[in-house]
């Protein structure tokens, strides 16, 4: 397997996971507050909107799901 390969299955493995999702949700809410200062209320509830939509439908690691 080439480095470009494992590179690949490593970034698919994460994609999987609820937090990977939850951490993009967040790193793009601080970039959003960077870029349009004015509607800090806007992104911040956006933000955590999404992360908590992804906390209540992605299962657990531990549920067997």
């Amino acid at each position: 397997m080439t480095r470009f390969q494992l590179l690949g299955a490593y970034l698919l493995a994460r994609l999987s996971e609820p937090s990977t999702w939850r951490g993009l949700c967040a790193m793009g809410g601080a970039v959003g507050l960077v870029l349009a200062p004015e509607q800090i209320e806007l992104i911040t509830s956006t933000a955590l909107g999404l992360i908590g939509l992804i906390g209540t439908f992605a299962p657990d690691a531990n549920s067997g799901q």
